[in-house]
């Protein structure tokens, strides 16, 4: 440990990245507040405490970027052109936005919503020809989600372009995922213990036959810190930093790791993080089994038979399951049948719908999008009234193209591709370590399609960039993979 800090060679312009992080937090917290009230005066967070904070961590980044900037740090200066451009347009984008937002729009009967708004004789499936939907956005609105913009849009430029040639360490990554896993198992820990009931009533449920064995989904996990689906993701996140872990050490307990994250990932029942898990997991032990055949045949041989004959039984228990309607090995019948639920991508399709109808008000839209944050002020109207009390996209592209337009659209396609770019280069110098890293790139980029996480992409470009940085900048073909071993060794 004393190494590893030695070799990071802390400097001022660290202490000033940290305390730009404390202020920015509450504008993390209150961006999810402002989009479950309409009304700004419901909300404790006042504007004079926004601009303070602002102004802070506006400070604190400013002249870390300044110092970083006087050690070599910066990047390109059209990375900078193009990120200084992205906030002039996105602020113009929040303030050619009008200040009274109505809509006519066709209502989908989903749920009880609908027949709360519209009468009880709406069934499942009605179009409803729904009157506007009146809101005013004030000044609040405005003010915030332009400060908030700017200081996202900094927080990224600097977690991507900077931070990662200040560590450009792959030890650093290892860190960093002990630094994961610290948090993952306190959330579990928190989970075990303040919803113990929930875990009870889940089993329950879910060895039930019957109609009743449908309701086991409804006891997941979902805390107060964190919902079910973002407790899936983190137990993904942390999945992914294990493999990598793994793949710089080559520790095997690392795989126990993965093993306790999915098993809770399975308490949450988080369908995506699930299905891009087992995808991810597959993909890791494939190729694993085979780059490592002709070192350890025999061993490959057998994990290979081990794991088909396990998949085989739960193909032939899942048959005997649905052959039985649920009353032969109820837990794989409950827990299999709710993948096939499509009330969540319905719902999906109808806010997808809203989404461009947002967007049809004017062409002009289509370029400058409906304004960061207030385009989810506006959605969460329309899906309240559609039937869906929720505020984002529920899918990544669609949400760059409603806050940005076209032109902000195209910038995160362009981001995606420079990291396709980047992993493919680095392949070549080390396979087992950019494959891991690349898995977070392509869990995001899937889950992308369900969820609106563009925010947070930049958890997983990180280890990305210093891959990048580490590979293929800093180290010459020959020296790559002893650089690296030296680094494991002393650490270790």
């Amino acid at each position: 440990m004393r190494s590893f800090i030695k070799s990071l060679e802390l400097r001022l312009s660290d202490l000033f990245l940290l305390l730009g992080f404390i202020p920015f937090a509450f504008f993390l917290i209150f961006t999810n507040i402002f989009t479950e009230h309409s009304n700004p005066d419901e909300i404790g967070f006042k504007l004079w405490m926004m601009i303070p904070c602002f102004i802070i961590t506006l400070g604190c980044w400013s002249y870390y970027i300044y110092l970083e900037n006087k050690q070599g740090n910066l990047p390109k200066r059209c990375i900078s052109i193009i990120f200084i451009s992205l906030a002039i347009f996105g602020l113009i984008s929040i303030l050619i936005q009008p200040n009274t937002f109505s809509i006519s729009m066709e209502v989908k009967g989903v749920n009880s919503i609908n027949k709360a708004i519209y009468g009880d004789t709406l069934q499942i499936g009605d179009i409803v020809n729904a009157p506007l939907v009146p809101m005013e956005l004030s000044g609040i609105h405005y003010t915030f989600f332009s400060l908030d913009y700017l200081l996202i849009l900094l927080f990224i430029y600097i977690g991507l372009f900077i931070f990662p040639k200040r560590f450009k360490s792959i030890i650093f990554l290892k860190y960093l995922g002990y630094i994961l896993f610290f948090f993952a198992f306190a959330l579990i820990l928190y989970s075990y213990i303040f919803e113990f009931d929930k875990y009870i009533n889940f089993f329950k449920y879910l060895f039930s036959s019957g109609e009743e064995g449908k309701l086991f989904s409804h006891y997941s996990v979902k805390s107060f810190i964190i919902n079910q689906n973002a407790y899936g993701m983190f137990m993904l996140i942390s999945i992914i930093f294990a493999l990598i872990n793994h793949a710089i050490t080559k520790r095997r307990f690392y795989y126990i790791f993965v093993g306790i994250f999915f098993i809770n990932m399975l308490f949450s029942y988080s369908r995506t993080s699930i299905l891009i898990s087992l995808l991810l997991i597959t993909i890791h032990l494939v190729y694993r089994l085979v780059s490592t055949y002709k070192e350890y045949s025999k061993r490959n041989l057998y994990t290979s038979i081990g794991i088909g004959s396990l998949v085989l039984l739960g193909i032939v228990f899942t048959i005997i399951s649905y052959a039985s309607s649920g009353t032969i090995f109820s837990a794989i019948y409950n827990f299999t049948n709710g993948f096939l639920n499509q009330g969540s991508m319905i719902s999906r399709f109808h806010i997808w719908q809203n989404i461009f109808q947002l967007l049809n008000q004017s062409p002009l839209y289509y370029f400058f999008g409906r304004g960061f944050g207030l385009s989810n002020e506006m959605l969460y109207q329309m899906n309240v009234a559609d039937g869906d009390p929720v505020s984002p996209a529920h899918n990544s592209f669609l949400a760059v193209l409603l806050h940005g337009g076209i032109p902000l659209l195209l910038v995160y396609l362009a981001f995606l591709a420079y990291s396709t770019y980047i992993i493919i280069k680095c392949f070549k110098k080390n396979p087992d370590l950019t494959l891991s890293i690349s898995f977070g790139v392509l869990a995001f980029f899937l889950y992308s399609f369900n969820e609106e996480i563009q925010y947070l992409i930049y958890t997983m470009m990180l280890p990305v960039m210093i891959l990048y940085h580490v590979l293929y900048l800093d180290n010459p073909d020959k020296e790559t993979e002893q650089t690296i071993e030296n680094q494991v060794i002393t650490l270790e």
